[in-house]
């Protein structure tokens, strides 16, 4: 298994965190589980299946949760829950939870690997990015 990162939702995680840090070398990425972090993948994956994509024609444990999910507005951006402690949205959040860093892969940019994603690029390659660059 070649992982590259392991991210997680933070939230009740020290004791299995500790775990997978004693026992794994993988780089592990909390992701904070608020409209603030989870906007941009959020807005991502719901472009892409718009556009055909991302899709779920076969997995009945996605549509499920995609059933099941609402989305959260707030001044920060967007972001799905559930409406009932009951519902089951954890395909969904973790898909959203990937997309985090995913979405960034081939643009050959980072959240995590330095405080500044565009270390290295010039400034002629930053504006080119933002300007193409549409959700």
């Amino acid at each position: 298994m070649n992982v590259q990162v392991f991210l997680y939702d933070p939230w009740r995680t020290k004791v299995f965190i500790d775990k997978l840090e004693k026992e794994n070398n993988w780089l592990l990425e909390p992701v904070r589980q608020g409209t603030k972090s989870l906007d941009e993948p959020t807005s991502f994956l719901r472009h892409q299946m718009q556009n055909g994509n991302v899709t779920m024609f076969d997995d009945r444990i996605m549509q499920a949760g995609m059933l099941n999910a609402v989305t959260l507005v707030d001044n920060n951006g967007i972001k799905i829950d559930k409406n009932l402690a009951t519902d089951k949205i954890d395909c969904v959040d973790a898909i959203i939870n990937c997309f985090y860093e995913a979405m960034l892969h081939f643009e050959n940019i980072s959240r995590i690997e330095d405080d500044d994603p565009f270390a290295g690029w010039k400034n002629d390659d930053v504006n080119e990015f933002f300007s193409s660059y549409r959700m």
